[in-house]
């Protein structure tokens, strides 16, 4: 299986989302966040481009603040919005550590296919209720 390509996004997606993934990457960094790039921007990095308007990221526990009662916040520093564009977070299950292992590489690289394929079905079945 090839690595991810981040070039095949070039002419697909919006100028714009490529930067607020670079701006928000950036912005991860400073706040020593682990992060990948998943979501549609990963899709197309693995060979199927297609056009999105946001930016996800699987980032680890560190880009969150808990709170009593449940309450989850992003920390200071993480970004939720880069010029209009939504940038969105999640983080690995505890029982999901080869997705942990994903969150190794460098910096806004795109995650690879096989934990992509997982992500993308374990939230449909999640979207859908179904299980």
């Amino acid at each position: 299986m090839a690595r991810p390509d981040p070039s095949l996004l070039e002419g697909v997606v919006a100028p714009e989302v490529l930067d607020a993934m670079r701006v928000a990457s950036d912005a991860l960094k400073r706040a020593r966040v682990r992060h990948v790039v998943v979501g549609g921007l990963a899709v197309g990095a693995n060979g199927f481009p297609r056009a999105t308007r946001d930016v996800n990221f699987l980032v680890g526990d560190e880009a969150f603040e808990r709170h009593a009662g449940g309450l989850v916040t992003l920390r200071s520093g993480v970004p939720f919005q880069v010029n209009k564009v939504a940038v969105d977070f999640i983080g690995p299950e505890a029982d999901e550590v080869f997705l942990d292992a994903s969150l190794e590489a460098e910096p806004c690289s795109m995650i690879e296919g096989p934990p992509l394929v997982y992500m993308k079905l374990s939230l449909r079945v999640t979207r859908t209720g179904r299980t």
